[in-house]
């Protein structure tokens, strides 16, 4: 089944290519135009300009604002080939629940292993300097897409997620590595059980009830494509999530590799 021309996030057509693309690798050199008795002279082509460097985690603590609260998060990385593979999972559905359901983009899913909320700059700092230690005593492991699920049930959902496969024990040691993290700085604990899963959608408001029902009943039923990619996790991210009128936008503020 094929939701393309509703997927959100794709634009139009791409404008047609210039018939000969070649020339748009050709560097830039317009002559000036001849004038009585003076030759042509070539212009000059411009140096190219390199993309600021981007600042590290202390000086942008250092450049912020003082009382400015980040909203954050710890996580693991998706490799494009997962995270694409999960987003195609929403044409499987029935179009009635396609339509009441805002799939996330395949470039912000990830997997949380702990939510931070609004924390001061200055500890998002001292937790980056925490998880690099812990990082360098975790080991690489391998995770591949499993079942689908829906929080918090399928009898009324509200957001529809797919699970994991793989190391899944070292993924949860992993993540109470960072909690023993968080809790040496003196953080809260999560009490929620964690359930290792990237979200792929989550219902509108509103939705009526035997809808969202069936919306949760079909989601877990779906037969995942064999050919689903495992991929290897070497790293855990410390983001700052980036709210606008386009929904989120994920900056990472650090990655702690693995040992």
């Amino acid at each position: 089944m094929n939701h393309t021309d509703r997927d959100p996030w794709l634009g139009g057509a791409h404008p047609a290519a210039p018939q000969d693309a070649a020339e748009l690798k050709q560097p830039v050199s317009e002559s000036i135009p001849d004038a009585p008795g003076v030759p042509a002279v070539a212009a000059p082509v411009p140096e190219p300009v390199a993309a600021p460097e981007k600042l590290s985690l202390k000086e942008m603590v250092s450049a912020a604002p003082a009382g400015e609260l980040w909203r954050s998060f710890i996580a693991i990385e998706l490799s494009e080939a997962v995270r694409v593979a999960i987003s195609g999972l929403r044409h499987l559905v029935p179009r009635a629940s396609f339509d009441v359901v805002r799939w996330v983009h395949p470039d912000t899913m990830h997997i949380t292993l702990r939510f931070l909320g609004d924390a001061e700059p200055s500890k998002l700092l001292a937790i980056s300097q925490e998880l690099a230690g812990a990082a360098s005593r975790s080991s690489k492991l391998t995770l591949r897409a499993g079942a689908p699920g829906a929080f918090p049930d399928t009898r009324a959902p509200r957001a529809l997620w797919v699970g994991f496969e793989g190391d899944t024990q070292h993924l949860v040691q992993l993540q109470g590595r960072v909690e023993g993290v968080l809790a040496k700085l003196e953080i809260e604990p999560d009490r929620q059980k964690f359930t290792p899963h990237v979200t792929a959608g989550r219902l509108n408001n509103e939705v009526p009830g035997f809808v969202a029902s069936q919306t949760g009943q079909a989601w877990v039923a779906l037969k995942l494509p064999p050919e689903l990619p495992q991929f290897t996790v070497g790293s855990v991210v410390l983001f700052r999530s980036h709210l606008d009128r386009l929904g989120a936008r994920y900056e990472k503020l650090s990655e702690a590799p693995f040992g």
